[in-house]
């Protein structure tokens, strides 16, 4: 009897440990970064720290409101291991001067952590349009662009926006070179197929911004010729 109320007791501990030890705990920095740069370009930026013993995904989303929304950006989506902490930056490009209201939501292990705050855009300045921006191809769950540059531009924003509500696209960073032509990766998520959306590529600076429509449609050949290609080395 004292051996089974013994291992009880153990199993009781080793049930209430684990209940603790494997618990979730998220710090995040209460007040997201905001710069701005020429009054052209937006950087919005938040630290996430995982302060607990298992590790997630989290993703960062920026809301610009003003009568409605009218802009949303996505980061990629990270994995942050226990103790790790991490930066996310995102960009909008505004068209007219105003008051906005910004809403941060940091996504982390199925939880929200939200944020508002009010800016003002005071002044709009015309910028150089130098980047061209192809279509390339259109997968499950990312799209391939090509960006050419009429200019060197040290740090330039792949931005997309105006796409259908319950899509996720993400923004990246890039090099550029005058003359050359650059790939560019975007993971997305979006429960319709074939829409249209806008990409606009912008220098950190705000000197060079341009914008392209893109219609998105997977190419079903290329994926059939990849997929053949896999196959058939298989059976090798």
């Amino acid at each position: 009897m004292k051996s089974f109320v013994f291992a009880f007791l153990l199993i009781v501990s080793a049930t209430y440990a684990l209940d603790i030890d494997l618990s979730i705990e998220k710090t995040f920095v209460t007040e997201p970064l905001y710069f701005h740069y020429n009054d052209t370009i937006r950087e919005f930026s938040t630290e996430i720290l995982n302060s607990g013993s298992l590790p997630y995904v989290s993703q960062f989303r920026v809301d610009v409101l003003k009568n409605g929304t009218v802009f949303t950006a996505w980061s990629e989506r990270k994995i942050f291991m226990p103790g790790n902490s991490g930066f996310f930056q995102l960009y909008w490009v505004p068209e007219m001067a105003g008051n906005y209201t910004t809403r941060y939501r940091v996504y982390y292990s199925g939880e929200v952590n939200e944020t508002l705050r009010s800016i003002m855009v005071k002044d709009i300045h015309a910028a150089e349009d130098v980047f061209n921006v192809t279509l390339v191809n259109v997968f499950d769950n990312f799209i391939i662009l090509e960006v050419k540059s009429g200019v060197d531009a040290e740090r330039a924003v792949v931005i997309p926006h105006d796409y259908s509500q319950g899509m996720w696209i993400s923004q990246k960073t890039l090099s550029l070179k005058a003359g050359q032509a650059k790939k560019v990766l975007l993971s997305y998520s979006s429960p319709v197929q074939n829409q249209q959306i806008k990409i606009t590529v912008a220098s950190e600076d705000g000197k060079h911004v341009s914008t392209a429509t893109l219609k998105l449609e997977e190419d079903k050949t290329l994926k059939e010729k990849i997929l053949r290609a896999f196959f058939s080395l298989l059976d090798k």
